[in-house]
């Protein structure tokens, strides 16, 4: 199998990861501009629970291109999926950068975290083929993990959901807490994953 054009799609890649963070970071100023005109605690609070999700993105490109390097993409069908599921990840990236940076973001938790778990369940598939593609067998460890982050999202989602309902929080309580809770768990599972990822493979 020929390496073909792998730099020139990493660069197209990066071009629309760019693109990503500059619809955020736009939506992020929008956002701040608007309530710093409330109060300083607000814009603090926003730009900390946003910095959570945008970390996770952040793991998103660090570990792209470690692991871009380390398969290269072919003229095969395995790299054409993966190419496929680049698409999937980076429109997955926008959905939660664009909801986590507006103004009412506890206002999309749920959306964040379906996007979230669809990332998940993309790389995990991105992951595993190109370990086919060059090892030629499944590697359950690599696949795995995604998974249990994935129930770690939700089972955090219902924890705080039934402990909410035990102490009668308000609907808005209730959102910006989950929404808090969320952002602390990407930022954490964002952290773990590049470490081990870093450790495997940089």
């Amino acid at each position: 199998m020929q390496d073909f054009s792998t730099q020139d799609w990493s660069w197209i890649i990066d071009v629309i990861f760019g693109a990503v963070f500059g619809l955020g970071f736009k939506q992020l100023d929008e956002s701040v501009t608007r309530l710093s005109s409330e109060s300083v605690t607000k814009v603090v609070i926003h730009i900390l629970c946003s910095a959570g999700f945008l970390i996770f993105v952040f793991y998103y490109v660090g570990a792209y291109h470690l692991l871009i390097a380390l398969f290269p993409y072919t003229l095969s069908p395995y790299s054409a999926f993966r190419l496929f599921l680049d698409l999937v990840m980076l429109f997955q990236t926008m959905a939660i950068l664009t909801r986590a940076f507006s103004l009412h973001p506890e206002k999309s938790t749920l959306g964040i975290i379906i996007a979230m778990t669809v990332w998940h369940i993309g790389a995990s598939f991105w992951h595993l083929v190109a370990l086919m593609e060059y090892e030629h067998e499944i590697a359950y460890v690599v696949f795995i993990p995604h998974y249990l982050f994935i129930l770690i999202y939700w089972g955090v989602w219902g924890i705080w959901h039934f402990i909410s309902k035990l102490a009668e929080f308000s609907e808005d309580v209730y959102s910006r807490g989950w929404l808090y809770l969320l952002s602390l768990t990407a930022f954490c599972v964002a952290v773990y994953r590049y470490v081990q990822l870093f450790t495997a493979y940089g």
